[in-house]
C-alpha cells in the first residue's frame, strides 16, 4: 500500500470512529424531559476536492482550488412509525435554521475536533427536530395529512462497505491550454459581444455512518468543460448559448478537437436563428432530437416518478393512481439505475454506487412498454394505487437508492440515470419522414425539430 492510500485510510478511519462515538454519546444523551428523543442519527460527510480555472480571448483569467469538508446529519425524534419529517422532507432546506451555520467541519484528522464540530451540529439538529416534531403534531390537528398513517421512516440492514479511494490528481498544464484554445475561437466572431470557457474538476469522497451499524464510503468523480457566450445580432436580440461536456473521467470528455467543432456549430445555429423568422406561437408536429427528448422526459415524466413527491400535498400526483397503466406509447420503456457508470460508449455522471440514505444503488423500472410498473424511492414509505388497490404495503416498503440531497438538504427521491428505450425500427431519417407526411396531412406549411 503506497504512503498515500494508508493515510487515506487512516484519515477515512479517524472521521468514522469520531462520528461514531459522537452517535453513541447523542442516542444516550440526547434528552429533554417529556421531549421526544431520537431514535435514529447519520452523518453525510461530503469531503470535496475542487479545481476550477476559466479563459476568455485566449487567456486565464481566473484560477481557484478549493478543499471543504462538510456533514449533513439527520437527527429524527419520536419514532419511525412517527417522526418530524412531514411532505417527504422536501421542505427543510430552511437557511435560516441553527444548524445551517454549522456543516462545516475540520479538514485535519484531529478526533477531538471532528467530535466538537460534530456534538454541535447534532446538538442543533436536536433541537431543531423537536421543534419540527411539534409542529406536524400541531398541524395534524387543524390540516389533513394524507400521509399521517404512513411509517415516518423504514429500516435498512447494517452493512460495510469501504471503497477503495483515489487521490486528485488533473493534469492541469493540459486542461490550461485546452481552455485558452477554446476561448481563442470566439475572437474571430464580432457578433459575440462575450464568452469564456470554463473546466471544473471535482473529486468528492463520501462517508456514510448511522445509528443502524451502516457504514460507507465511496467517491463520485466529475470533469467538466463549459463553454459560453452571448451572441449580438443586428436587431440588438441577445442570445444567451452554452456547449458543454460532463464526465467522470478526464478521458470521458471530449477531445479537444470534438469540443471545438461543438464550439462551432453552437455558433453557426446562432448565426441561422438570427437570420431564421420569429415564430410567435405554434401548434402542430414535433421531432425531438434524443437530447431535447431526453431533456422533455426528464422534467415531464422523471419529476412526476419522484415518489418523495406523492408525500406532499404541494406537488403534483400525476401518476399516483396510474401504476399497470398506459401512460405512453407502447413502444416505449423507461428505468432508472444510477448503478451503471457508462451507457452505450458514454461516462454517465448520474452514477453512484450508494444514495445519501446509505442505499444500495438500485435500478428502478418505471415504464415498461408504455405501462407504468413503478417510483423513484428513499427510506420514506409511499403508498400508490393500481386501480383502487395499494401497489405495496408500506410496512414492507424498501428503498430503491434514489435518495439525493444537496448541501444542507434533507435527501429527497431524484434521478440517477434515466433511460429511456425504444423497441421501434424506424431511424431517424424514419422518423423526419414521419414528420413531413404529418405536416403534409394537416395541411400545414411547416412543422418543428426541436435539437
Amino acid at each position: 500500500m503506497s504512503s498515500r492510500s494508508k493515510k487515506t485510510l487512516e484519515r477515512t478511519t479517524v472521521l468514522i470512529k469520531a462520528a461514531q462515538a459522537e452517535i453513541v454519546r447523542s442516542l444516550d444523551g440526547l434528552s429533554a424531559s417529556k421531549h421526544p428523543r431520537p431514535y435514529y442519527i447519520s452523518y453525510l460527510v461530503r469531503e470535496t476536492r475542487k479545481w476550477r480555472a476559466w479563459a476568455s480571448y485566449g487567456a486565464v483569467w481566473q484560477e481557484k482550488k478549493s478543499h471543504t469538508r462538510r456533514c449533513l446529519a439527520d437527527v429524527r425524534v419520536g419514532s419511525a412509525k412517527y417522526d418530524q419529517v412531514r411532505s417527504g422532507g422536501l421542505g427543510d432546506n430552511s437557511t435560516e435554521v441553527e444548524s445551517y451555520d454549522m456543516t462545516d467541519i475540520p479538514l485535519e484528522n484531529n478526533s477531538d475536533a471532528i467530535r466538537f464540530a460534530l456534538w454541535r451540529l447534532t446538538d442543533a439538529k436536536y433541537r431543531e427536530a423537536v421543534t419540527d416534531y411539534y409542529s406536524r403534531k400541531s398541524r395534524d390537528l387543524s390540516y389533513l395529512d394524507s400521509g399521517k398513517n404512513l411509517p415516518s421512516f423504514s429500516s435498512l440492514e447494517a452493512a460495510k462497505t469501504l471503497a477503495k479511494t483515489k487521490n486528485f490528481a488533473i493534469d492541469r498544464d493540459r486542461l490550461v491550454d485546452e481552455l485558452k484554445a477554446h476561448s481563442r475561437i470566439f475572437k474571430r466572431y464580432p457578433e459575440i459581444k462575450n464568452s469564456y470557457v470554463e473546466c471544473v474538476c471535482r473529486l468528492q469522497t463520501k462517508t456514510f455512518i448511522s445509528s443502524e451499524g451502516t457504514v460507507r464510503v465511496w467517491q463520485e468523480p466529475l470533469y467538466e468543460m463549459i463553454a459560453h457566450f452571448w451572441f449580438l445580432g443586428s436587431d440588438n436580440e441577445d442570445q444567451s448559448m452554452t456547449v458543454s461536456a460532463m464526465a467522470r473521467r478526464p478521458a470521458g470528455l471530449p477531445d479537444r478537437r470534438s469540443f471545438a467543432k461543438s464550439i462551432r456549430r453552437s455558433i453557426s445555429a446562432a448565426y441561422e436563428t438570427h437570420r431564421g423568422s420569429t415564430v410567435n406561437s405554434y401548434a402542430g408536429p414535433v421531432l425531438l432530437s434524443p437530447k431535447a427528448a431526453g431533456l422533455f422526459l426528464h422534467e415531464a415524466v422523471g419529476h412526476r416518478l419522484e415518489a418523495s413527491r406523492f408525500l406532499s400535498d404541494d406537488e403534483g400526483r400525476h401518476f399516483f393512481d396510474k401504476v399497470g397503466k398506459d401512460v405512453m406509447h407502447q413502444d416505449l420503456s423507461i428505468f432508472d439505475d444510477p448503478g451503471l457508470s457508462k451507457w452505450r460508449g458514454h461516462d454517465l455522471v448520474g452514477h453512484y454506487p450508494f444514495d445519501d440514505e446509505g442505499s444500495p444503488a438500485q435500478r428502478a423500472d418505471l415504464v415498461c412498454n408504455g405501462r407504468l410498473v413503478g417510483f423513484l424511492s428513499t427510506r420514506s414509505p409511499f403508498r400508490s394505487l393500481s386501480g383502487t388497490r395499494a401497489t405495496v404495503s408500506p410496512k414492507l416498503h424498501r428503498s430503491n437508492g434514489h435518495a439525493r440531497s444537496q448541501s444542507f438538504e434533507r435527501p429527497i427521491s431524484r434521478m440517477g440515470n434515466l433511460i429511456c428505450e425504444s423497441s421501434s425500427a424506424l431511424s431517424w431519417q424514419d422518423l423526419k419522414q414521419r414528420l413531413v407526411e404529418e405536416i403534409q396531412a394537416r395541411g400545414l406549411p411547416f412543422g418543428v425539430v426541436l435539437y
